[in-house]
């Protein structure tokens, strides 16, 4: 790992089938390398053990470039799904491998045993991640690297994605959705994962948990469905809600967002389970009410998981959950509103003093309000 900056968001520079080609044969090929450049006493010293869930960090390597087994750009040994390789990330690690020489302090690339005799070539080795530090690194005849063992193979291959989890420090290719969709249905075909919506959030909790955490279970069903796999409770966000409505009813026929349909009704659309959006919707179809009293208000409600409320339990529970929101706008008003209003006439209404912390560094102090 480099601590160069590597913008991402950038367009990412397709490379055609001869460059690739050719950068995967590099291992093998007699270029004079140089050598006697990583210290293996400094990964010891220096570098962080690499963990991952059924994975054992053995030790710290520094084997010859031509003893690990790195695949072809079609069937590389790390998982990745779409384009594996960017030229332009390569470049950049070569760089500043040259100018700065090789940080030890992060998180390093990984290989296992692999012993086979792949082409004619017996490798000793097989690359588990760290693809492009690998091929930023070909002007050195060894290469760096954690020597890892794991139960299964399936859980040396996850170690290849998880150990490209976003973080703030490292600056790497991190993982996509699609590389975690791949590794996650790669389990679920090696039955290392429960083929189920509570299987596939358990996995994304544990190994990949800043991957969707806001809608955990709406990634988690589009996984499921890919696996040819219908989730028992439909989980939805926003935008998978709004999508139902537009794939099954006729345009017009409802409206979201407080707007008039067809029917002259004033629509929205919202989660149930979770008590802040709730007192965001009360305050939203409440002013919507006030402004337009003539009109009919309906709202378009989904459970979602929250909390101790799991999907499971949404499905167990759904019709219990569903009426205890039945009349919630009336309930809002009785026990909120017209008690407040009921204070505000008998001259008991007390408003909260509102104060605020110093944000004028150059006119306000602190240990004061404003």
């Amino acid at each position: 790992m480099t601590n160069v900056f590597e913008d991402y968001t950038a367009l990412e520079q397709m490379l055609n089938t001869e460059q690739l080609t050719e950068l995967c044969q590099r291992p093998l090929d007699n270029k004079p390398r140089k050598t006697d450049f990583f210290d293996v006493e400094l990964l010891k010293k220096l570098s962080p053990e690499p963990r991952g869930k059924n994975c054992k960090f053995e030790e710290w390597i520094t084997p010859k470039r031509s003893e690990i087994f790195i695949g072809s750009n079609e069937d590389n040994t790390q998982t990745r799904a779409g384009q594996t390789l960017f030229l332009e990330d390569v470049d950049k690690i070569s760089l500043s491998v040259e100018k700065n020489g090789w940080e030890y302090r992060v998180p390093q690339p990984c290989v296992s045993l692999f012993e086979k005799e792949m082409n004619g070539h017996y490798y000793k080795y097989i690359l588990r991640n760290g693809r492009h530090r690998f091929f930023g690194t070909d002007d050195y005849d060894t290469f760096p690297c954690a020597l890892m063992s794991g139960k299964s193979e399936y859980d040396l291959e996850r170690l290849g994605t998880t150990e490209n989890a976003p973080s703030d420090l490292e600056k790497k290719r991190e993982y996509t959705d699609a590389d975690v969709i791949k590794m996650i249905r790669r389990g679920i075909e090696c039955e290392a994962i429960e083929k189920s919506l509570t299987g596939i959030v358990a996995e994304l909790k544990e190994s990949y948990s800043k991957v969707h955490a806001d809608d955990r279970e709406v990634f988690a069903n589009k996984i499921l469905n890919a696996s040819g796999a219908v989730a028992s409770f439909e989980p939805y966000n926003e935008k998978t809600a709004k999508k139902y409505l537009k794939d099954n009813f006729v345009p017009g026929s409802f409206s979201v967002d407080g707007d008039k349909d067809n029917n002259g009704r004033r629509g929205f659309i919202q989660a149930f389970n979770h008590p802040v959006t709730m007192k965001h919707l009360q305050y939203m179809v409440g002013q919507s009410m006030i402004n337009h009293p003539e009109d009919q208000h309906v709202v378009y409600g989904y459970l979602k998981p929250y909390a101790s409320i799991t999907s499971d339990a949404c499905l167990v529970n759904k019709t219990s959950l569903r009426n205890s929101y039945e009349g919630f706008m009336k309930r809002y008003v009785r026990e909120h509103c017209m008690p407040l209003v009921e204070l505000f006439q008998s001259g008991q209404f007390n408003d909260p003093v509102l104060n605020w912390l110093p944000q004028d560094n150059a006119n306000e102090t602190k240990g004061k309000w404003y």
